[in-house]
C-alpha cells in the first residue's frame, strides 16, 4: 500500500491520496475508522489496485484518521493514516456568486436571485444579515453549488439588505447586497379575459384555455376556487398576460368551476366560470 500527499491538505476538494494494491482481482474493499463512519466500500481494478480518495475541511486541520482497508474475498487487510492541515490562505478558492436578479422586484413572491458555488458538496450554509431576521441554514448540493431565494414585499422597495454566506465547515464566506426595487405598475382599467377552449375537455391532459391580460409585466396572480384547491400561482409575461392551464378527467365532465385571479400587486382580480366537457371521441 502507498499513501501519497500527507500531510493532506483538507480545502473540501476530494483527491487522491494513495493506492491500496495486493488486493485480488475486482475485489471489494470495506473500509472502518473508528474517527468516522461515513466511508464508502471500493473495487480493486484488474490488476488488484484500489486509488484512494479523500476529502476534508479547513477545520480538520491538526486532525488524524486512521484507516482500515479490508478485502471481501481475501480477508486481507492494510491500516493507513490521513494527517489533516488547513490550507494556506491564498489556496483556498473563494465563493463565487452569480445575481440573476439586480434590483430584486419586490412583488410578494419567492425565487431563486442568486447562484453560490465553491462550496464543499452537501455543506451545511449559514445565511446572516444585519437587515433580514429569521434565515434558515440550508445545504448545497454534491456539486458545491446553492442556488438563493428571496422575498419581499411591495412596501420594501428601495431597501437594501447585505447578506452573508457562510460554509460552516469549509468557512468559505461571501457578501452581497439585495436592493429592493418597486414592481412594474399594471395599466389602467380591468383585468380581461379571453378564452379559447368552452367546454374544456376533460381528456386528462393539462394545457391553456385560456388568457388572463391587463397584469402588470412579470405579476404574480393567485387563483383560487371554491371546486378546486391547491392551485398554482402564476406569473404574467412581459406584456402583462397569463396564460390559465387547466386538467380535469373524463370523469369531471360537466363539471363547472369558478375561477377567481388577483394579481398580486395591482389587487386587480377577475372571477369567471368554465364547464368541463366529454373527451373527444377517439
Amino acid at each position: 500500500m502507498e499513501v501519497i500527499g500527507t500531510p493532506f491538505v483538507c480545502d473540501g476538494v476530494t483527491k487522491q491520496v494513495g493506492t491500496l494494491t495486493n488486493l485480488s482481482p475486482s475485489e471489494q474493499v470495506v473500509f472502518t475508522s473508528e474517527q468516522t463512519s461515513n466511508l464508502r466500500s471500493g473495487t480493486a481494478d484488474e490488476s488488484g489496485a484500489l486509488d484512494l480518495n479523500w476529502a476534508c475541511e479547513p477545520i480538520d486541520d491538526g486532525r488524524t484518521w486512521t484507516i482500515t482497508a479490508t478485502g471481501a474475498q481475501s480477508g486481507r487487510s492494510g491500516v493507513f493514516s490521513v494527517s489533516g492541515v488547513a490550507p494556506q490562505a491564498e489556496d483556498i478558492e473563494p465563493l463565487t456568486v452569480v445575481v440573476n436578479e439586480e434590483p430584486f422586484v419586490c412583488d410578494g413572491g419567492t425565487r431563486v436571485f442568486a447562484t453560490v458555488s465553491n462550496l464543499a458538496p452537501d455543506e451545511t450554509v449559514d445565511f446572516s444579515s444585519p437587515d433580514s431576521e429569521g434565515l434558515i441554514d440550508s445545504t448545497a448540493d454534491t456539486n458545491g453549488a446553492k442556488n438563493l431565494r428571496w422575498q419581499c414585499d411591495p412596501e420594501d422597495a428601495g431597501k437594501v439588505w447585505q447578506l452573508t454566506v457562510l460554509g460552516v465547515s469549509s468557512r468559505r464566506t461571501t457578501t452581497l447586497t439585495i436592493t429592493g426595487a418597486a414592481p412594474a405598475q399594471a395599466p389602467s382599467g380591468d383585468l380581461a379575459l379571453s378564452i379559447t377552449e368552452e367546454p374544456f375537455a376533460c381528456d386528462g391532459q393539462s394545457r391553456a384555455f385560456a388568457t388572463i391580460s391587463n397584469l402588470a409585466p412579470g405579476e404574480l396572480v393567485d387563483f383560487t376556487s371554491p371546486q378546486s384547491s391547491s392551485l398554482r400561482q402564476g406569473q404574467a409575461d412581459s406584456d402583462g398576460s397569463l396564460p390559465v392551464r387547466w386538467q380535469c378527467e373524463a370523469t369531471e365532465a360537466g363539471t363547472v368551476w369558478e375561477l377567481t385571479a388577483t394579481g398580486v400587486t395591482s389587487g386587480k382580480t377577475l372571477t369567471f366560470q368554465f364547464a368541463g366537457g366529454a373527451p373527444a371521441s377517439p
